[in-house]
């Protein structure tokens, strides 16, 4: 869970625990944060191609929806299904690393 999302009466902050630079928010998670950037290149530039592509505007708001769930595209795009969902594991699973919580799985990186 993001640092937004814990519930009432627990006393964390809602500051972004990597960057500490502003809220850790879904669209700061997936859009925002610098020190997931080089995670997220790859995976935000498809997915910008998609949306040009099927002319979806790409303003933070919609962008997060186009992440999240792939029905808020005009046509089914299996490639942008497994692109998305390939970006938010790879950043869910950098952000447990460098928090230290790990994942224990293996991807074959050394």
């Amino acid at each position: 869970p993001l640092s937004t999302s814990h519930t009432a009466g627990q006393k964390k902050s809602d500051q972004c625990p990597l960057c500490k630079v502003e809220p850790e928010t879904v669209i700061h998670f997936l859009l925002y944060c610098e020190i997931l950037a080089e995670a997220r290149r790859p995976y935000l530039q498809r997915i910008l191609e998609t949306c040009r592509r099927f002319r979806v505007s790409v303003d933070p708001d919609t962008l997060v929806k186009i992440i999240l769930d792939n029905n808020h595209l005009p046509e089914d795009d299996k490639h942008h299904e497994v692109t998305t969902r390939n970006m938010v594991f790879k950043l869910h699973s950098k952000r447990a690393v460098i928090l230290g919580g790990g994942l224990g799985i293996y991807t074959g990186n050394h």
